[in-house]
């Protein structure tokens, strides 16, 4: 890729100038950049499978979100959020930062799923999100140890 002239806006195509260089002073250290094969459904995906490991091994802790059928977590230290939203036939999924700004967002409705074609990326995160979401509210909502207390409470009766 040819190098842009200083005078020219950039329009998201590349930097202007070099990236900065670390020092032994500084601990900033430069990310690789996406790879440009690799679209946001499937980042989106790596995402929700690892967090669908890590709550299923009970590292997690997920809590009700500020809309119907939504669930999130906050990774330690509040570097960054994520959430897990089932409403209707619409499924999202968020990465939020510190600030709470949006870095990614994939929101996909069953129609979107099934006009892909078969198994696609889309259709992949369209599954995943729904699990996610799920696991997310048993986990939340402590359901299990609920329904447990509801078994003792009626036994009881």
């Amino acid at each position: 890729m040819a190098e842009q002239p200083q005078g020219i806006a950039n329009k998201g195509f590349g930097r202007l100038t070099p990236p900065p260089k670390p020092n032994a002073e500084s601990s900033f250290t430069i990310s690789p950049p996406p790879s440009p094969t690799s679209t946001s459904s499937e980042r989106a995906l790596k995402l929700i499978e690892q967090l669908q490991e890590k709550t299923e091994l009970g590292k997690l802790t997920w809590t009700t979100g500020f809309e119907d059928g939504q669930f999130k977590v906050v990774l330690p230290r509040g570097e960054l959020a994520f959430v897990a939203q089932v409403k209707g036939n619409v499924r999202r999924f968020l990465v939020l930062d510190e600030r709470q700004e949006v870095i990614l967002e994939e929101t996909i409705t069953d129609d979107e799923a099934l006009d892909e074609q078969l198994l696609s990326a889309k259709d992949r995160v369209f599954d995943a999100i729904g699990k996610l979401q799920a696991l997310a509210r048993v986990r939340a909502l402590q359901v299990h140890e609920k329904l447990a207390k509801a078994e003792k409470l009626l036994a009881a009766i």
